[in-house]
């Protein structure tokens, strides 16, 4: 195949797919020709110029806009059966196909479009790069510029091979949760990932707000499973399939990146409050008694081993009550002096004050994890202790 001009859209034999991929593994899966469709996801409000933006070789262009048959914020509403239908059709993406997504942003609108390609039943012919674009340009890999593979009429597609059903469990609406409020749910879970600041203003009531950003790292990529794993049970979010998890962000698109973390550590019972809380509060007006409450901060309340107790490296361990520092949860996962010094000069140090408890915890947690695994691979007497 052709990379300069061909259509990276072939079907794949069927077999399960990671949910997510990493910048190495697409450069391989390019460089080999593998039978994939690569798509890089413009957000709303975007624009692109193909003469001088760079894009990852082989890759279409997806509008946000087209996907969600929107064109502005403040809400993201999914698609339409056949809004959705037709997409998949100019980009050839049929019921097997495995399509790539990513986008400028880190991973934020790819996730969205992922999301969305779930609700229809693609979740696992879709995967996004850990990372984007971001990520891609930051190693060096590969790009190209010039106008991006055609797009295909979706009249002169076979339909039989765009089958596709949504599945209403995943999508919430206002009224979904507005019911919730005064029908007891007990294993239904409302999770916020708006800004802290956002949230102390109005909130969903018994609803837990963990803010979006702490599930990324510095390039822009996911945390690893571990660590992703450790932030949400942190912030008491309930990893269990047993428990439905509807999760809510100011538009929707963050959502959808929470949901995908999720479900890389195998959360699957997930939906996401369609339209996000732009479009609760926007209904609620027309209401005459809002059920909004102040906020609940949730904090962790772990239990766990003591400071340098942790020898195992890869295993996470719950969060110590008695720890009071990010420094301190950070040096137990290697207590060596020369591993706390890492621990000392990091960001740790510089957390205000005023952070709040769970995610001086958190940070402390994911930096700790790091440094665990430098220790280990030192392999020197050094670092015997780690």
């Amino acid at each position: 195949m052709d990379l300069r001009f061909g259509v990276m859209a072939l079907t794949l034999a069927a077999a399960q797919v990671s949910l997510l991929i990493e910048t190495h593994e697409l450069s391989t899966w390019i460089r080999e020709n593998r039978s994939f469709c690569l798509v890089e996801v413009i957000g709303l409000g975007e624009t692109f110029d193909p003469s001088l933006d760079k894009r990852i070789p082989g890759a279409k262009h997806l509008q946000l806009k087209d996907v969600l048959n929107q064109s502005v914020l403040p809400t993201v509403k999914s698609p339409k059966i056949d809004t959705f239908k037709a997409t998949m059709k100019r980009y050839g993406i049929t019921k097997d196909t495995i399509a790539v997504l990513y986008d400028s942003k880190g991973m934020r609108f790819a996730s969205m479009v992922w999301w969305i390609m779930s609700l229809y039943g693609r979740a696992d012919r879709t995967v996004v790069l850990n990372g984007g674009m971001l990520k891609w340009l930051r190693e060096g890999q590969s790009t190209q510029t010039g106008l991006p593979p055609a797009l295909l009429d979706p009249a002169q597609q076979n339909d039989l091979l765009y089958q596709y059903v949504l599945d209403p469990k995943k999508l919430w609406t206002s009224a979904d949760i507005d019911s919730m409020q005064t029908v007891s749910q007990p294993f239904v879970q409302v999770l916020d990932v708006r800004a802290r600041s956002d949230y102390v203003q109005l909130s969903i009531k018994a609803s837990i707000n963990m803010p979006i950003d702490i599930i990324n790292r510095a390039d822009g990529a996911l945390r690893s499973t571990i660590e992703l794993k450790a932030i949400f049970e942190g912030y008491h979010v309930k990893v269990t399939n047993d428990y439905l998890t509807v999760v809510v962000s100011a538009t929707g698109v963050d959502a959808s990146v929470a949901i995908l973390a999720l479900s890389v550590i195998g959360k699957g019972n997930c939906a996401i409050l369609d339209g996000g809380w732009n479009d609760y509060a926007t209904w609620l007006k027309t209401k005459d008694s809002p059920p909004l409450t102040p906020p609940v901060i949730v904090q962790p309340v772990p239990a766990g081993p003591q400071p340098g107790s942790i020898k195992a490296v890869g295993v996470v361990p719950s969060l110590p009550v008695s720890f009071q520092s990010c420094w301190e949860l950070c040096a137990s996962f290697c207590p060596d002096p020369a591993c706390e010094s890492r621990c000392s000069q990091s960001f740790c140090q510089e957390a205000p004050a005023s952070l709040p408890g769970a995610e001086v915890l958190v940070l402390g947690l994911s930096l700790g994890v790091g440094v665990g695994l430098y220790c280990a691979a030192s392999r020197s007497s050094k670092y015997s202790r780690c």
